[in-house]
C-alpha cells in the first residue's frame, strides 16, 4: 500500500462530491495503492495516468500526479512538463505555475490530481495513452514551502 494520499486541488474542492470525480480519486488512490510507483526518495514526483488526444481540437486531456516528498507542507509549485513518444509526435512543452489559490496546501506524502490540455502536432486521428505510452519528464521544479 502506497504512504501517498490522492486529493483534488484547492480550486477543484467543491467538486468533491460529484460522483463522477469520487470515483476518479478512487481509482487514482487505487492505483497509487497497488502498483510498485518509484517516486523520488525527497523533492517533487510527477506520474502520468493517461491522455486522450481529440484529432478536433489537436489537444491532449491529461491526468497527472503531483507527489509531495519534500518532508515540509508547500503550496506552490511551478515546473516544466515534457512527453515523448515513439514513433515522435510532436507535445507542447507546459510550464506549471500552480499557487496558492489554485493548489492549495500539500503536505508531506500527499499528492494532487491535475488535469492539463496539451497541444499535440502529428495526429490525425483520435487516440488514447496510458502510462507505457508516454515518457514524461518533469524539469526545473521550484516549490514554496508553508512558513511554519
Amino acid at each position: 500500500m502506497s504512504e501517498i494520499r490522492v486529493k483534488l486541488v484547492k480550486a477543484h474542492e467543491f467538486q468533491s462530491k460529484d460522483i463522477d470525480v469520487e470515483r476518479e480519486l478512487r481509482d487514482v488512490q487505487e492505483y497509487l495503492d497497488s502498483d510498485s510507483i518509484k517516486w523520488p526518495e525527497e523533492g517533487v514526483g510527477m506520474m502520468f495516468l493517461r491522455g486522450v488526444y481529440d484529432n478536433l481540437t489537436k489537444k491532449m486531456a491529461t491526468a497527472l500526479v503531483f507527489s509531495n516528498h519534500t518532508g515540509k507542507t508547500i503550496d506552490e509549485l511551478h515546473g516544466i512538463i515534457e512527453f515523448k513518444s515513439q514513433p515522435p509526435l510532436q507535445f507542447a512543452r507546459i510550464t506549471i505555475n500552480f499557487d496558492r489559490e489554485f493548489m492549495g496546501d500539500v503536505k508531506n506524502k500527499e499528492a494532487i490530481l491535475v488535469h492539463l490540455n496539451v497541444p499535440v502536432k502529428g495526429m490525425d486521428r483520435d487516440r488514447q495513452f496510458n502510462t507505457h505510452d508516454l515518457q514524461c519528464g518533469f524539469s526545473d521544479v521550484r516549490v514554496t514551502y508553508v512558513s511554519e
